[in-house]
């Protein structure tokens, strides 16, 4: 299953993004995926409580998600370091949108720079490009898993 959780921007811009991830995944080559989006429209928090709170409530949808009939959830809304960490935790990836990076969930190496604009633009790539990562990141992993079996 993948976790696919979005930051940086504005709430509706990473709204419409994970729109257009969702979308992109049911008519992407190979089989249309189904996945769902998740967002805590919570302020963004202001206390330590709050970020674990948003941390602790990811993770349990996480675990939740665990044998469900889809193939994977966007994290619209993710405010905080705390909640990256859990999506990654999980196996999953941040992608930071196009626009005001977030100044609180920091941008690592393998994150990918996406934007609302098809087709990319400079170094950031669409929802379908970003998809086909984690189809080549997926692929990667099963031939080394063959290979040192």
């Amino acid at each position: 299953m993948n976790f696919i959780g979005i930051a940086g921007s504005r709430c509706d811009q990473r709204q419409k993004m994970a729109d257009q991830i969702t979308s992109a995944a049911r008519e992407m080559g190979g089989g249309p995926r189904r996945m769902i989006c998740h967002a805590l429209y919570d302020p963004k928090p202001r206390h330590a409580t709050s970020e674990k709170m948003r941390a602790d409530r990811v993770r349990e949808l996480i675990e939740d998600m665990v044998g469900m009939k889809f193939d994977g959830c966007v994290f619209s809304q993710v405010y905080t370091e705390s909640e990256a960490a859990v999506i990654r935790e999980h196996g999953g990836v941040i992608w930071h949108l196009q626009g005001q990076p977030s100044d609180q969930v920091m941008i690592r190496r393998g994150d990918l720079m996406i934007t609302l604009t098809p087709g990319g633009d400079r170094h950031y790539v669409d929802a379908i490009e970003a998809l086909s990562e984690i189809d080549l990141q997926e692929q990667r992993a099963h031939r080394r898993e063959r290979m040192t079996a």
